[in-house]
């Protein structure tokens, strides 16, 4: 598996070009509860297994907090679990404070990658967070 990181406004034909039928997909949008959404500067994380699109996520820096916002995830477990371990990494060699997502209390994969939980109001869904400001050698220890 290859994970490639691209920059939305910079990289949109390679972004766009792979995960174009995916963004219109109404099976798509029912996985991850909402219509995918993005903006210039976004950074984009497409799975590639030899030269198909195996799975993506969006993600967004939040400068005000020196954080990742991690906006979409899509794919299956494991490739999930591999492209989130990717934004832990690209995040601590960034020296990001935290990474944090909105997703249903019952997505396994940031429990696997020690993520914390802070229940909503909204239903199943919730914030998972991880802080990478204290945790070097945790972060130092991600593997893909």
């Amino acid at each position: 598996m290859l994970i490639q990181k691209y920059v939305q406004g910079r990289d949109n034909k390679q972004i766009f070009g792979n995960v174009s039928t995916w963004l219109t997909s109404q099976s798509v949008h029912e996985e991850l509860g909402m219509a995918i959404t993005s903006k210039d500067d976004d950074f984009w994380y497409l799975a590639f297994l030899k030269e198909s699109l195996i799975g993506f996520a969006v993600t967004r820096k939040i400068k005000s907090t020196n954080a990742y916002h991690v906006r979409f995830v899509y794919a299956d477990p494991k490739t999930k679990n591999s492209i989130i371990q990717k934004i832990l990494k690209d995040g601590q060699n960034e020296e990001i404070n935290n990474i944090w997502t909105n997703d249903r209390e019952t997505e396994q994969v940031w429990k696997e990658l020690n993520f914390s939980f802070k229940k909503r109001a909204r239903g199943s869904f919730g914030r998972w967070e991880k802080s990478l400001k204290n945790n070097k050698k945790e972060a130092e220890d991600v593997r893909l």
